[in-house]
């Protein structure tokens, strides 16, 4: 399985923001823009244990919720049987909803 796409809520500098993916991807951009913050919500998605603080947190509002939602495509046929109830269009989509109580996989 590839990533085909990510989106990105309430996460530090990103409001909403959501990427595409092909087999290969560069994220450039000037200082300040959010590159660096990508990657960050890429390990907090992917750390079950991860640990959150307000900083994390768009505008630093622990009021709000940060989704991070990865899309992931060309499925090999044992992740297409591990989680057939799961795809859509050939295409299995995880969402982490983060909350000041914890987070949750969907």
């Amino acid at each position: 399985m590839i990533i085909e796409n990510i989106h990105i809520e309430n996460f530090r500098s990103l409001k909403s923001v959501s990427i595409n993916c092909d087999e290969l991807i560069a994220i450039i951009g000037r200082n300040g823009t959010g590159k660096s913050t990508v990657l960050y919500a890429l390990d907090k998605f992917y750390d079950i244990a991860a640990q959150i603080t307000e900083y994390d947190y768009f505008s630093k509002d622990i009021e709000l919720v940060i989704k991070i939602r990865i899309t992931y495509g060309s499925l090999m046929d044992d992740e297409k049987e591990e989680f057939k109830s799961q795809i859509t269009d050939d295409k299995l989509t995880v969402t982490k909803v983060i909350t000041p109580g914890g987070s949750k996989y969907f």
